[in-house]
């Protein structure tokens, strides 16, 4: 008989002084389960803290993601075809100046697609190659959305569009609102949403700066637009 469906299965863990908060301090194997019966995910913790192999199924019960930890750090990120060739890979290294990322890529032919380096989630250098292995003209495999003419645009939008609501000016209210929103493949701003709220009328005004805003260039992976999120504060100052 399959297993409940998204059954966590831990099998062993110790409590620690957190236990009235209904946490727990994982430690060993952790599997959890899909709705069919196939295995979704095999962890493995020691005291709390991700540590050694993590795999992830898909629902057909090849692996799609193996992670690997030391002690909750991320040293190695792999992530697989169907086949169960390899898609991409990331090594993870943490030195003094910060989170370094050695990445590739791969066609489903085994070529190598890029190699990126990264330092903490900036982009150092990086190479670009065709299905033959042929290096050609370099993109980012990943850019994250922007803004139309780069954060000084956005910031000078927000100085022109940012009206004051009277009954805040009342309370002399002073706050910094954040917003957050989605940004669509065709650069459209969607789903806007307070982060918390600070006051009812600087929260409309700041949701109103963006229903005004225009279009931004959306988030790409690998060459193709995608739908990103942003969150972005909004000062409201009396002078």
């Amino acid at each position: 008989m399959p297993p409940d469906p998204l059954k966590r299965t831990v099998y062993t863990s110790t409590h620690d002084q957190a236990i009235e908060r209904n946490s727990f301090r994982a430690e060993g194997e952790e599997i959890c389960y899909l709705p069919n019966g196939h295995i979704k995910s095999i962890k493995h913790f020691k005291s709390g803290k991700p540590h050694g192999e993590s795999n992830i199924y898909s629902s057909n019960g090849k692996i799609s993601e193996r992670s690997e930890y030391i002690e909750g750090y991320l040293v190695l990120k792999t992530v697989f075809f169907d086949d169960g060739a390899i898609a991409d890979s990331t090594n993870y290294y943490y030195t003094e100046r910060g989170t370094e990322e050695h990445f590739i890529s791969y066609y489903e032919n085994g070529v190598m697609a890029r190699e990126e380096y990264y330092v903490n989630d900036d982009l150092i250098a990086g190479n670009y190659f065709d299905t033959e292995g042929t290096t050609c003209e370099y993109f980012p495999y990943n850019e994250k959305a922007e803004y139309k003419g780069g954060i000084d645009a956005m910031h000078a939008f927000i100085a022109r569009n940012l009206i004051y609501p009277r009954e805040a000016i009342k309370k002399k209210a002073q706050r910094r609102v954040y917003v957050k929103f989605d940004i669509d493949t065709n650069g459209s701003l969607v789903n806007p949403v307070l982060v918390r709220t600070v006051d009812y009328d600087l929260d409309q005004a700041a949701l109103n700066i963006i229903f005004r805003m225009p279009n931004w260039t959306p988030a790409k992976r690998n060459g193709l637009p995608y739908k990103s999120s942003m969150t972005i504060p909004i000062n409201f100052n009396l002078r």
